[in-house]
């Protein structure tokens, strides 16, 4: 297709069967021989697909055109066309043919519409799949999910995303998804590029110049930073985004708020695996910022919105409506602002009194102050006081600066154009809501976003803030705080790769020390922290178009940060989930409070008992249910993503699989998976595929074969058989050897003692390997991560000796080994789990004779300590 300003043409290259080409015939599309004119046909064709159409044995071509409607050619056979057939699908740049109902015709899908084909080369209306924010400049289609029905994927450049839409097989498609790449992505290529039968997807981006790739997960999902849309007005931009359990279900909520135009304010439902519902509007007003707290002391999490009044800034307003903690919000109260210059800029909530209430403060651009509005405890606010700060303060950061257990304030201003009397100024609290005036940092320049953190590990809170400094060059400064409002020298950080903003800290890379998150240009920068104060190099990751301030928080329940990055022309709000290697899951946590919990079943009457586990001496009580005896507990484990562990039966007569869905001390929900015959045993738990939920691992005791089911909550997403072992080979444990955030299955050899390991990467084995042996006279009594490595280590116990042995792993390499005591046979090991916190597994024993129960706090292959939680009557046994 040759690109013309509305004079484009087609050429035609005929192949001579020898790899050469006869000379071009030029099909010029809107030429006197077609009677088409520019203006009402072709003009401008970017795009080609070939195909026959009308099933008549000669291949057509069909055209996308830039500056007109997209034609069909219907080709002679000869290498010439008859008068085309026009298509209502104008300004399109991308086009296929593919069947996308199954009909046996070929359809025409452009970069925004599809038409059908009926199977003569007549074609129903042209309906739009790609509106909106989307924009798409390019599609492509492949199998997605695995269920043979085509799907597409666009390229969206103006909002630097690509959006996955599931065929439905009937020419419609499920709700799409958005993933962020790259800046102006420009060509996506569908293959399996790690080997594991799904679709992935390579995205080349023409402005940053890079290629992005999202791992297909099989489900039509990808590995990647989502989209979601955060209102239903487009062109707004949305500033900042609130996160909270607003429903109370244990899964973080996003509200926005959105800047200039009519659009809405909206809250979005938070979903397992870091997702979220459709955006439901919270109101008509516009709004410039947004931040969540408990206003009324009720527990349910509130909203404060700042709204900007358009145009000149007059008539801000912070609004505050009370959530009722069903995911709607009572009617806004305003609060009075005196002063109708403010020029609302940013919003913190932050108890500034220390009377653990939830007061706000807000950055007041148009008065060169910040103001506090004291909370009454029941969601009102006393009246603003106000403190001068610099020239258009517009960031706020809060922390205890000078060591006396107060909250101060870190303040970027910006100065007036080029950073003149622009400064970063320090605002010491004195627990009434009042300030002194602290230190300041880097007068003349531009500072435009803040963080308060310990960067050093010396438990001292330091300073890390963006500068522009003229002539339009970004660094970053660290300043070091010495505990008491007093600070080092500040250490600069150049920024080399353009325009940055909207600092945060986190820890991304879960090593226990503070890194710095920021937006350059159109990506994310990743500064990793070394927990001295120092950093290693700048990288960088697609961020789309991001705007606003970034939020670290956990939203998968993975443990884990992720980023939440508002998008400024698209629309969205952007979710990177983070896929750094997670630190060790606590096992068996039924509140999901970081430690370890019991479950124990009544034998004789089949009731389920709870103790959770406050810490090592002291537990909760609670009682959820209990089922006939034919039901057994296959296992405990997090099967929907919250973060709470579940509790996972199986009926020993049919061979059903049920689940309990946990929450705490109550069922919130069950439901069934499937079953499997009886010849199957369940093996163990353990997450195989890293996507933060257990799946279940079969072995058939009379073949050796072994099955896994994929869980997603109470579905099975994929099944498979990685392999089998002969019949000496048992199952004794699953957990993550190498420490890759999948589990992997420890074999043991009843008859050599020998030790073997699956590392598992979903329903394949990866690789096998034989860390050692030991006498039979040994069993693994269980595995976990006693050292804090984020490694499974095995926990032998000697059945006649009563003797204790620890194998610590590195993968297949045991490191270390260690006897830390023995105990009588009648003390037997129950569970590996950590039951205080500590990030390290610990024993916990249960004595067959009295029904005491004690813990050995593990350090290692050192017992810390012992406890002795409590007992219970014999026929209570821990699952």
């Amino acid at each position: 297709a040759n690109l013309g300003h509305g004079i484009g043409d087609v050429s035609l290259l005929l192949g001579d069967g020898t790899g050469g080409f006869a000379a071009p015939l030029s099909i010029a599309i809107n030429s006197s021989s077609f009677s088409l004119t520019p203006a009402a046909y072709g003009s401008s064709p970017v795009s080609l697909a070939v195909g026959d159409f009308n099933r008549n044995g000669k291949l057509d071509l069909a055209v996308a055109n830039s500056g007109a409607s997209a034609l069909v050619l219907w080709g002679n056979g000869n290498g010439t066309f008859q008068k085309p057939t026009v298509l209502n699908a104008p300004g399109q740049f991308s086009i296929l043919a593919e069947d996308l109902n199954r009909d046996g015709a070929l359809d025409v899908i452009t970069n925004g519409m599809v038409m059908l084909n009926d199977g003569t080369g007549k074609f129903q209306t042209a309906i739009a799949y790609a509106t909106g924010l989307l924009q798409p400049i390019l599609v492509r289609a492949g199998d997605l999910n695995g269920d043979g029905i085509l799907d597409l994927v666009t390229a969206n450049e103006s909002s630097n995303s690509v959006t996955a839409f599931i065929g439905r097989g009937n020419g419609t498609f499920q709700t799409p998804k958005h993933y962020i790449v790259g800046h102006s992505p420009g060509e996506i290529m569908l293959e399996d590029l790690d080997g594991n039968g799904t679709v992935d997807l390579t995205v080349s981006n023409l402005r940053s110049k890079h290629l992005s790739v999202l791992f297909g997960k099989g489900d039509g999902e990808f590995i990647g930073s989502q989209a979601f849309p955060s209102t239903s007005h487009p062109t707004q931009t949305t500033n900042q985004a609130a996160l909270a359990d607003f429903d109370g279900d244990g899964l973080l909520d996003l509200a926005s708020a959105n800047l200039f135009g009519t659009g809405a304010a909206a809250v979005l439902k938070g979903q397992a695996f870091g997702k979220f519902s459709a955006p439901l509007s919270l109101t008509d007003q516009q709004g410039a910022d947004v931040v969540a707290g408990d206003f009324n002391a009720d527990t349910k999490p509130d909203l404060a919105f700042l709204r900007q009044g358009r145009p000149g800034f007059e008539n801000d307003s912070i609004e505050v409506r009370l959530g009722t903690g069903n995911l709607t919000f009572d009617s806004p109260t305003t609060l009075t602002l005196p002063d109708a210059d403010l020029a609302l800029n940013f919003v913190l909530a932050v108890d500034m009194d220390d009377n653990k209430r939830v007061d706000l403060v807000t950055a007041n651009t148009g008065t060169d102050n910040v103001s506090v509005f004291l909370s009454n405890g029941n969601g009102t606010f006393e009246g603003e006081v106000t403190t001068a700060v610099g020239d258009h303060p517009k960031w706020l950061a809060a922390g205890n600066l000078d060591g006396n257990g107060m909250q101060d304030l870190a303040v970027a201003n910006a100065g007036l154009l080029g950073g003149q009397d622009g400064k970063l100024s320090l605002l010491f609290g004195t627990g009434t809501g009042g300030f002194t005036a602290g230190p300041e940092f880097f007068r003349n320049t531009e500072p435009n976003s803040v963080v308060i953190g310990d960067l050093n590990g010396d438990d001292k809170s330091d300073l890390a803030a963006i500068i522009q400094a003229p002539p339009f060059v970004w660094n970053i400064q660290i300043v070091r705080g010495n505990g008491n409002g007093t600070f080092g020298t500040p250490t600069l950080i150049p920024l080399l790769e353009g325009e940055a903003g909207n600092l945060t800290a986190s820890d991304l890379d879960v090593d226990g020390d503070l890194d710095l998150i920021m937006t350059v240009g159109p990506e994310i920068g990743f500064l990793e922290g070394l927990g001295n104060g120092t950093f290693n190099s700048l990288l960088l990751f697609d961020g789309g178009d991001p705007t606003g301030p970034i939020t670290a928080i956990d939203l998968n329940h993975d443990q884990r940060p992720d980023l939440v990055v508002p998008q400024s022309r698209s629309g969205t709000t952007a979710i990177l989930l983070n896929t750094a290697a997670a630190p060790t899951r606590i096992s068996h946590d039924i509140n999901g409070d970081g430690t370890t919990d019991l479950v124990w079943r009544d034998i004789s009457s089949g009731a389920v008992a709870l103790w959770l586990m406050n810490d090592p001496h002291n537990f909760s009580l609670g009682f959820p249910g209990g089922t006939s005896a034919e039901w057994q507990i296959a296992g405990i484990g997090d099967v929907n993503a919250n973060g709470k562990a579940d509790v996972i039966w199986r009926n020993t007569s049919s061979g059903q699989v049920s689940i309990w869905s946990m929450n705490g001390t109550t069922i919130s929900e069950t439901g069934s998976p499937g079953s499997q015959s009886t010849a199957w045993v369940i093996a163990g738990l353990g997450d195989l595929n890293g996507n933060g939920t257990i799946d279940i691992v079969w072995h058939n005791s009379k073949t050796g074969e072994v099955e896994i089911w994929l869980l997603n909550g109470m579905s099975i997403t994929s099944t498979g058989f990685p392999g089998s072992m002969l019949l000496n080979w048992k199952i004794a444990d699953i957990g993550d050897v190498n420490g890759d955030s999948k589990a992997d299955v420890i074999w043991r050899n009843s008859s050599t003692g020998e030790v073997a390991v699956w590392f598992m990467n979903g329903l394949t084995t990866s690789s096998t390997g034989f860390p050692g042996s030991n006498s039979t006279t040994w069993i693994i009594a269980g595995t976990g991560d006693l050292n804090g490595d984020e490694r499974a280590d095995i926990v032998w116990r000697n059945a006649s000796t009563g003797e204790v042995a620890l194998w610590l792993l590195n993968g297949t390499t045991i490191t270390s080994t260690g006897f830390p005591s023995d105990l009588s046979p009648d003390w037997q090991i129950q569970q590996v789990g950590d039951v205080n916190a500590d990030g390290k597994a610990d024993i916990i024993w249960r004595n067959t004779t009295n029904g005491v129960v004690a813990v050995w706090i593990m350090n290692g292959l050192t017992i810390a300590s012992v406890s002795f939680p409590g007992a219970a009557p014999i026929d209570w046994e821990i699952q």
